[in-house]
């Protein structure tokens, strides 16, 4: 496994066709540094368009889609770029 340096992106391990709603996935929260958490795939938007509790528009393409994810501690969702899931776990429930 290669070493990342600090403030070094690492190539997505996971993609968006990989993504499907009611996945449970791992993934670092944004603002979260190296802190990981868990949720639900609510939705994959590849198009801008206004999502989350915040109901915030989200800026998204087919190139660089973003994954709606509900957190399993504060249920809350929340938009995020494909890069910050980590991994897949398995079909969850929400």
């Amino acid at each position: 496994m290669p070493i990342q340096k600090a403030g070094e992106q690492v190539a997505a391990a996971v993609s968006k066709e990989d993504l499907r709603p009611g996945q449970k996935v791992r993934y670092h929260p944004v603002g979260g540094g190296m802190q990981v958490t868990e949720g639900i795939v609510k939705k994959v938007i590849t198009q801008s368009e206004i999502a989350g509790d915040t109901a915030k528009m989200v800026k998204a393409t087919e190139d660089e889609p973003r994954v709606v994810i509900e957190n399993l501690h504060t249920h809350k969702e929340t938009a995020y770029k494909i890069e910050v899931v980590e991994e897949i776990l398995g079909e969850g429930s929400a």
